[in-house]
């Protein structure tokens, strides 16, 4: 894909959170697990900086970057990959913690 290229469809953010949440919880992969704990550890120290409302906004950001961003590296590049997926576990620990304190202020 090039810059100049189309942009993709619009995401479908809440099934794609549902996905990360129940890759995170079923995978077996280490890498996976690691990359898991590293984007929960950054959103806990990111999440700090923002109200309820903003996290959930910088979540949904992390996740929808992510996913934009995958569609551009090729299949083979772990190292690339790994990154993504600690910024899409990064956006789904922010968006789950706005959501768990608008619920309980």
């Amino acid at each position: 894909m090039k810059i100049t290229d189309p942009a993709p469809p619009m995401y479908d953010v809440e099934t794609t959170l549902v996905l990360i949440t129940e890759t995170r919880k079923r995978s077996v992969d280490p890498l996976t697990k690691e990359c898991a704990r590293i984007g929960h550890k950054l959103a806990a120290n990111i999440g700090r900086h923002f109200t309820a409302h903003e996290k959930e906004t910088a979540g949904t950001a992390l996740v929808i970057a992510a996913a934009s961003l995958d569609a551009l590296l090729d299949a083979d590049n772990l190292k690339g990959r790994a990154a993504l997926d600690v910024q899409a576990f990064c956006g789904e620990r922010l968006v789950l913690d706005a959501i768990a304190e608008a619920e309980n202020p």
